[in-house]
């Protein structure tokens, strides 16, 4: 393997081993760079979803739900049609627990509206 070509290998000048080891230490460098970009994206994506409205987060979650549902259904051996059927019945339960996400949304909106102290106008006979 390349690893013992560099600690083992009597053709290799020093030179050659040092070249060899700092390429390596360059590779491990730069995909530790690399994935400390991916956590902080991950971080933002996270802090965004927490940070959202309840909608976008119920959204959200119902997206992951059927993803997952229809994974299953995927890698669930059924027959082709049953799989069709299934994947509709996700797809049906999807969309109605969406509507429910949105509707429950607008109803807190409605409530929050009504709750708000209407502004009444200042007569300036004192």
């Amino acid at each position: 393997d390349c690893f013992s070509d560099i600690y083992d290998g009597e053709d290799n000048s020093e030179r050659d081993k040092q070249k060899e080891i700092s390429e390596i230490c360059r590779v491990f460098t730069e995909r530790e760079k690399t994935l400390v970009k991916m956590l902080k994206i991950y971080e933002k994506m996270y802090d965004d979803l927490c940070s959202g409205s309840s909608e976008i987060k119920g959204i959200e979650l119902v997206k992951l739900s059927v993803a997952a549902e229809l994974e299953l259904i995927e890698i669930s051996g059924l027959p082709k049609d049953r799989k069709i059927m299934k994947i509709h019945e996700a797809i049906d339960k999807g969309r109605t627990r969406m509507n429910d996400v949105i509707l429950r949304s607008q109803d807190t909106s409605k409530q929050k509206i009504s709750d708000e102290p209407a502004d009444i106008p200042q007569s300036n006979d004192q």
